[in-house]
C-alpha cells in the first residue's frame, strides 16, 4: 500500500471518529472510545520518526490522551481551536535533559544544553533563532505565504513543511535534513538547498581559519588533545580544499598518534598521502607511523 494511500485511509479512519464523538456531545465516552482516542495517538506517534529518547514522550502523549478523554472539554468534542503561537521573544532551553515546545502546528526539539529564541510568532511568519546547541525542527506543511525559518549566526534556513536539525557552536553552523527539502543561505550571501540525508556546515570565512588556528594553539600548549581534533575536524569539513587542509591533516594525524588512535592515525596517514604526495612532511610522517605497534 502506498504512503499516499495509508495517509488517505487514516484521514477517513480520523474522520468517522470524530463523526461518533460528536453524536456523543455533552456525554462521557465510554472506555471503548477512550481507547481508540489512545490508540490513534500512538500510531500517528510511531509512523514519525523522531529521536530515540522520544519514546518517553510517546508514553506521556497516551497518558495524556486517554485522562483528556474523560473530560468535557476534548477538543475532538467541539470546534478545533488554533494550535498557540509562543510569545515573541520567548527563550526555550535545555538543560541536561532534552525537551520539546510547540509553535503552532510545529514542534522543536531540543538537545541538552541548547537555547532557542522566538523572534517572530504570527500566522503567517514563524521565526526562531537557535542561540546555542542543536534544535531539531518538525515542520508541518505550510500554506500559501507562510513562512517558517530558523536563523543562527551564520544561516539563514527557509523550509516548506520538512524535518531538520541546525546546530549553532561557536564558529560555524550545521544543517541537517531528514525529510524534505530546505533552502540555506549562508553569511556571505550564498543559497544552497539541502534534500533529505544531506548535511552541511557553514562557516564564515575567516571563522573557519580561526579553528585551525586554535587547535594548534592546543597541540603547541600539549594540552586537550580532544579539543584539537573537534576543532581539526571541523575546519577539514568546513573548508575542504583550502590552503591550509595539508597543514590541517597533518596535525590531526599527529594528534591521533599521539593519543594512541593508531587505526585511526594510520587512515589519515594514508589520505594525507593521497591528497599530498609531493608535501616534504610525508615523509616524516611516514616515520613517524612506522614506530606504532
Amino acid at each position: 500500500m502506498s504512503e499516499k494511500m495509508s495517509d488517505w485511509i487514516d484521514d477517513r479512519e480520523e474522520a468517522r471518529t470524530r463523526e461518533l464523538l460528536g453524536s456523543l456531545r455533552g456525554a462521557t465516552p465510554s472506555a471503548e472510545i477512550q481507547q481508540r482516542i489512545a490508540r490513534r495517538a500512538m500510531e500517528k506517534l510511531e509512523r514519525r520518526r523522531a529521536f530515540p529518547w522520544s519514546r518517553g514522550f510517546g508514553w506521556a502523549l497516551t497518558a495524556a490522551t486517554a485522562a483528556a478523554a474523560f473530560g468535557v472539554g476534548l477538543h475532538l468534542w467541539g470546534p478545533e481551536a488554533s494550535p498557540a503561537l509562543p510569545p515573541k521573544g520567548s527563550l526555550h532551553a535545555a538543560r541536561d535533559l532534552p525537551t520539546s515546545f510547540s509553535v503552532g502546528a510545529h514542534e522543536v526539539l531540543l538537545s541538552p544544553k541548547s537555547e532557542v529564541k522566538v523572534a517572530a510568532a504570527e500566522p503567517e511568519l514563524i521565526e526562531l533563532a537557535v542561540a546555542s546547541g542543536t534544535a531539531t525542527f518538525d515542520v508541518s506543511p505550510l500554506g500559501p505565504g507562510e513562512i517558517f525559518r530558523v536563523r543562527t549566526d551564520h544561516v539563514l534556513v527557509e523550509v516548506v513543511g520538512t524535518r531538520f536539525s541546525v546546530q549553532s557552536e561557536r564558529y560555524c553552523s550545521t544543517v541537517v535534513v531528514e525529510e524534505g527539502r530546505v533552502r540555506v543561505s549562508d553569511a556571505e550571501g550564498a543559497v544552497i538547498h539541502l534534500a533529505p540525508n544531506q548535511k552541511r556546515r557553514f562557516c564564515p570565512l575567516g571563522r573557519s581559519d580561526a579553528l585551525l588556528r586554535e587547535a594548534l594553539v592546543l597541540i603547541s600548549g600539549g594540552e586537550s588533545f580532544e579539543k584539537a581534533i573537534e576543532l581539526l575536524e571541523a575546519y577539514l569539513e568546513s573548508s575542504p580544499s583550502s590552503t591550509l587542509e595539508e597543514e590541517a591533516l597533518y596535525h590531526l594525524c599527529l594528534v591521533h598518534a599521539r593519543l594512541g588512535h593508531d587505526e585511526e592515525a594510520r587512515r589519515l596517514a594514508t589520505t594525507f598521502r593521497e591528497r599530498f604526495p609531493e608535501s616534504g612532511r610525508l615523509e616524516r610522517l611516514e616515520r613517524g607511523l612506522a614506530t606504532l605497534p
